[in-house]
């Protein structure tokens, strides 16, 4: 761990959590807080680690950084700083909220997130008074729960082209060729992929033809995988490279989201430059993010109804019409927001 510019840091950020495979977490993190993008700053990044190289960084390499520099402020865009960090540093500290999935619902965690992060990061939320967020909706969630004279400032992420992926135009298939719709995201049960296998099980009966679901994702917790194997639709890919995820998606059809709840769910703002209509939980974080974009939004926990609104889409031909011009239209007012918060949010909180 070294700074850009001397031995005596104004940032401290923890980047411990970088060693995991990529997920919108640290694309995140790479994006708004990695040494290019704050080189103006006299910035110290801790080195990416295995999950108890991150604990061994928030207990103590963290808590040494900061009592050795103690002009420096700390950081947090991955995982919830340390409790022992919040108590000693905390006017120093800001964390970047992603979403409030670790306070709002414990029965999904697995293990390390319950016994770890979740005190982690309820600790933080109820003492500490500044943070960053990811959105609009979860700047309203979380000023609900923290300190009243807390400050929360909106750091978007821009919409970038991650995959590399070119506009393309979409329409149904032809004869009954099977519709092919795609989902991005680990398996956890907060994505809901069971009601999506059975949702799209049911729109295949309405429009009376194949429908298959394609999921690119690495496996988390909650027995996920388990239970779609009982739906012979259901093609699960694991974790794609860059251009086997290209492919996926110049080959399907539709994108589908269907999650309970989240942050953000940065994979809508992603696959905007493929041109692909949205087919997304209608929950207002995804009523923000696909706000100006090609969408359908349906119900989480209907499968009937939301297989229907679908169909009607579908149907209708209006699902696929425009989708390109709508996409770069959604891409463009979301990075306009996206970069005025990075001025304000870097003029606010950083060092000048």
């Amino acid at each position: 761990m070294k700074a850009n510019n001397s031995e005596n840091p104004s940032l401290i950020v923890d980047f411990s959590h970088m060693g995991r495979k990529i997920t919108g977490i640290e694309r995140i993190s790479e994006e708004l807080f990695s040494p290019s993008v704050l080189k103006k700053f006299n910035v110290m990044h801790t080195k990416p680690a295995t999950a108890l190289g991150m604990i061994k960084a928030q207990w103590l390499d963290i808590p040494l950084l900061a009592r050795k520099n103690p002009q420096a402020q700390i950081l947090f865009p991955g995982f919830p700083p340390s409790i022992l960090i919040s108590m000693l540093f905390g006017k120093r500290v800001v964390p970047y909220i992603h979403d409030l999935f670790l306070l709002e619902r414990p029965e999904e965690l697995n293990i390390r997130a319950r016994l770890y992060m979740r005190p982690s990061f309820i600790y933080a939320i109820k003492n500490l008074k500044m943070f960053f967020v990811n959105s609009q909706t979860t700047a309203d969630n979380l000023a609900k729960v923290t300190c009243p004279d807390a400050r929360i400032y909106k750091l978007r992420p821009r919409a970038e082209n991650v995959f590399s992926l070119d506009f393309k135009e979409r329409s149904l298939p032809a004869g009954n060729a099977p519709l092919k719709i795609m989902m991005l995201g680990t398996l956890e049960p907060r994505k809901n992929y069971l009601f999506a296998a059975q949702m799209t099980q049911q729109l295949s009966a309405q429009l009376g033809r194949p429908v298959e679901l394609h999921i690119s994702g690495r496996e988390g917790w909650g027995n996920v995988l388990e239970t779609l194997k009982p739906y012979p639709h259901i093609k699960y890919h694991g974790y794609l490279s860059i251009d086997e995820l290209q492919d996926l998606l110049d080959t399907s059809h539709l994108f589908l989201c269907t999650s309970l709840d989240e942050g953000l769910g940065l994979p809508l703002l992603e696959v905007l430059y493929s041109g692909i209509p949205i087919i997304a939980s209608d929950i207002p974080v995804f009523k923000e993010v696909t706000a100006n974009a090609k969408s359908v939004l349906i119900s989480n926990s209907n499968e009937y109804e939301a297989s229907c609104s679908i169909a009607a889409a579908i149907h209708d031909g209006s699902i696929f019409e425009t989708s390109i011009t709508a996409a770069k239209n959604a891409i463009e007012s979301w990075n306009t927001l996206a970069q005025h918060d990075r001025k304000r949010a870097f003029s606010m909180v950083l060092p000048k």
